[in-house]
């Protein structure tokens, strides 16, 4: 099932925005929208096959500070 979720991330420059716009290759995620301006990091997966925690997991391998939001 697709799911959609947003995160605060501490993105220090718009370069941030396409390093992980560019976890859209991982396995069940459909797509990834990153605002370096609103810290906000909104992913859509197909939980079936990718677990949200591997997605965060992904992030803070970057060095990146994520924190869900809300549970849309």
């Amino acid at each position: 099932m697709l799911v959609t979720k947003t995160y605060t991330v501490n993105m220090h420059c718009p370069s941030c925005e396409m390093l992980l716009e560019g976890f859209e290759d991982l396995p069940g995620v459909e797509k990834i929208e990153a605002h370096y301006k609103d810290q906000k990091l909104t992913v859509t997966f197909d939980d079936t096959q990718v677990k949200e925690e591997s997605i965060m997991d992904a992030v803070r391998k970057e060095d990146y500070e994520i924190t869900a939001l809300d549970s849309a």
